[in-house]
């Protein structure tokens, strides 16, 4: 299932690239380059991937080249575990960060709906091609406290809730609201029969109460209404629990490293 989560990305990248207002895409032979002009020192947002024929061992010195000539930071996403600092980065000290894995993990919506019980009172919002504009603000209330509520979270949120994105018709995102509070709220992005699932999130005093997962499972009925055969997704060590409660099963690890090529010339 590793080769689906490259495909998917890959093709991600490329619709990412021609909706996003702040996004533009470089065709290399090692792959796709996604450039984003939000300023985070994080770099989250211009990422690197290989293409389908490209040799995992000969990716990230290819793609550590590229970022270094052009004096751009990215983050490179290593499918292939192919130890990326031994193959490519050589002596780059502090300009190259290891990010933490994330585990890929994969949901069959022909075998398996994800189903949990609903928790209190408890309102759920869909946020698609038409916005609503007291669902998307409590969206962007709740992804606050993930990224931050300072001037570069709020960047990079408005960078993740793009509106252009919702009314493409190609993402989805389901708010949660208990007694009233905004309180989860998750995106999903659709390529074909795939569907991926991001930023999940709970705010910090209602986790463990089930939200995250009826997050989850709406998302996964949106999926099914469109056709979409699997749902995948990159989770924390700390939300495989979660998932495999749910269905998903696991593919593997993703290493993926932040490269500050911007400060290497």
């Amino acid at each position: 299932m590793r080769g689906s989560h490259r495909a998917f990305m890959s093709s991600f990248g490329r619709s990412l690239a021609r909706l996003h207002p702040l996004c533009s895409l470089d065709d290399v032979d090692w792959g796709i380059s996604v450039r984003s002009r939000v300023d985070s020192p994080r770099a989250l947002f211009s990422f690197c991937l290989p293409s389908q024929e490209m040799s995992g061992k000969d990716f990230p010195g290819r793609v550590a080249n590229y970022l270094i000539s052009r004096r751009e930071n990215g983050v490179i996403w290593d499918f292939d575990e192919s130890g990326s600092r031994k193959n490519g980065f050589r002596d780059m000290g502090s300009h190259v960060e290891k990010l933490k894995s994330v585990q890929l993990m994969h949901l069959d919506l022909q075998e398996n709906m994800p189903s949990c019980p609903d928790q209190g009172t408890v309102t759920v919002c869909r946020v698609g091609r038409e916005l609503h504009p007291g669902a998307f603000r409590a969206m962007h209330d709740v992804q606050s406290e993930n990224f931050g509520v300072g001037a570069l979270g709020k960047e990079e949120r408005c960078y993740v809730l793009e509106p252009t994105l919702f009314r493409s018709g190609k993402q989805c995102a389901v708010v949660v609201f208990f007694d009233g509070v905004p309180v989860a709220s998750g995106v999903m992005w659709v390529e074909g029969q795939s569907a991926c699932l991001f930023w999940i999130f709970c705010k910090e005093d209602f986790r463990g109460m089930g939200f995250g997962g009826q997050v989850v499972r709406e998302l996964c009925r949106w999926a099914a209404t469109r056709g979409c055969h699997e749902v995948l997704l990159q989770s924390t060590k700390d939300g495989k629990k979660l998932y495999t409660g749910l269905g998903f099963r696991y593919d593997g690890k993703l290493s993926r490293w932040m490269m500050r090529g911007a400060g290497l010339l």
